[in-house]
């Protein structure tokens, strides 16, 4: 006797801005341990505690102080960018993707595209303006991509699995 199991289908949707910014979330967590963490020391001793003001008159009175720190910010900003394009180039999506059952299209990305989509990281002019206008294109983009995505021919999708 045969057992008549219901057929699964998995079905592509375009992801939901919620899960997407829970997954960027989860991977800004996974990168404040795995990167950040190492530097917290340096930076603590190159930083003076208490005000903006303070922090800001140190910085311009000690030039040193500037190039090491820029260094930082310089690896960090690459560490963190080599994850991200990393692992969607490699497995079509990041830790926090995995976690909401996100996914890159196409299926097989080019490093290139992993490259461009993730150009937001780099904390210089004129990438950081990407930090406003991704989330803004976001919301006005029928397919609910970012610009990066739009410019690397890449969005995130959902994964629906759905019993017949």
């Amino acid at each position: 006797m045969k057992l008549k199991l219901p057929k699964k289908k998995v079905i592509t949707a375009n992801a939901s801005i919620l899960r997407r910014i829970l997954a960027f979330l989860m991977d800004l967590l996974i990168i404040n341990f795995i990167i950040l963490r190492p530097f917290r020391n340096v930076l603590l001793k190159l930083m003076p505690g208490g005000s903006f003001n303070e922090a800001y008159s140190y910085l311009l009175s000690n030039q040193n102080s500037n190039a090491v720190l820029f260094f930082i910010t310089l690896m960090i900003s690459l560490l963190t960018m080599l994850y991200f394009v990393i692992l969607q180039y490699k497995l079509n999506q990041t830790v926090g993707m995995m976690l909401f059952n996100l996914y890159l299209e196409p299926k097989e990305i080019k490093f290139w595209q992993a490259l461009v989509r993730n150009l937001f990281i780099i904390p210089i002019f004129p990438f950081f303006l990407l930090w406003v206008l991704d989330p803004v294109h976001i919301l006005f983009n029928k397919e609910g991509q970012r610009f990066t995505e739009k410019l690397s021919n890449t969005k995130v999708v959902q994964v629906y699995e759905v019993v017949r």
